[in-house]
């Protein structure tokens, strides 16, 4: 179950990171990676609608989560970059502080976000769960590569950022 679960923590964050591309096509992109991602477990898990939902809504909570630590993160930067100008040692500590605890949040919420779901699942759906997260991982891999592939022959014509 460890080795599913650290694989589920790969997939998850591959779908978070699509979904932090930026602009409304990195909203789009995080929006299909969350209906990919709960359409798969559904159909591989033969989850209920009303279950289907649930998991739908746990990925929906953690994204929108993800975003305000974001945004929270972003918005430090001015801050530390005047304390920095100013050679504000106890300020700059201060947020150097604040900035590693919303890092440790960001990378705390994808096992968090696995373990709602986990934990909305029967025992025998968490072992199909487990089973099914390496095939999850592959197919994840290979969009990545296939959009950065896409991506590369998009800027060598010029078409420039495709989101």
């Amino acid at each position: 179950m460890k080795t599913g679960w650290v694989v589920g923590v790969v997939a998850v964050s591959v779908l978070f990171c699509a979904g932090a591309a930026g602009g409304e096509g990195g909203r789009d992109r995080g929006d299909r990676a969350r209906t990919f991602l709960v359409l798969r477990i559904a159909e591989a898990l033969d989850l209920s609608d009303e279950k289907a939902l649930e998991v739908s809504g746990i990925f929906k909570a953690s994204s929108a989560r993800r975003k305000e630590l974001e945004a929270e993160r972003t918005a430090l930067a001015p801050g530390l970059r005047a304390s920095i100008d100013a050679k504000d040692e106890t300020q700059i500590q201060a947020l150097v502080d604040k900035a590693r605890e919303i890092d440790r949040k960001l990378v705390l919420l994808v096992p968090e976000t696995f373990e709602k779901v986990e934990s909305s699942l029967t025992v025998v759906q968490r072992g199909e769960f487990s089973l099914l997260l390496p095939e999850m991982r592959r197919q994840l891999r290979r969009g990545a590569r296939r959009g950065r592939r896409m991506h590369g022959r998009m800027h060598d014509r010029g078409a420039g950022d495709p989101s």
